[in-house]
């Protein structure tokens, strides 16, 4: 028998002893000393079913609130219709410009894009890559 299977052996024999009553009493009031008295204990339930039902007060209330809102509305999409031709000859890119030639019609924002696509980029010299002003 070598080192290591003495090793397991006296391993093996090992049991697990109980505590003398000492340190069981030791351990017992110390855990008194921790635990907060029925008291205390009693004064704070009410605070936390407060607290409780305040969380759920504001959950319910975010939850109908996400329910119950209407999205804003969108115009009604138009199919089929032809662009109209711009008014202006040259209108800046703005999310207004944007929102006007969509409520007209999807061809108008089209047609608006490509207008300004065509007014806004050059070719550069010598290359066929467009590029902004």
């Amino acid at each position: 028998m070598n080192d290591l299977e003495k090793f397991e052996e006296s391993l093996r024999a090992l049991k697990p002893r109980r505590p003398d009553s000492e340190a069981a009493e030791r351990i017992q009031t110390h855990l008194r000393e921790q635990r907060p008295p029925p008291a205390a204990r009693k004064r704070l339930a009410p605070l936390a079913w407060a607290a409780a039902a305040l969380a759920a007060c504001v959950l319910i209330s975010v939850l109908v609130r996400s329910v119950t809102q209407t999205p804003p509305r969108q115009p009604p999409l138009r199919t089929g219709s032809v662009p109209l031709p711009l008014r202006h000859v040259r209108l800046e890119p703005t999310l207004r410009v944007y929102r006007m030639a969509l409520a007209r019609s999807p061809e108008a924002l089209d047609a608006l894009l490509l207008e300004q696509a065509k007014t806004t980029l050059v070719r550069t010299r010598g290359s066929d890559i467009l590029s902004p002003i």
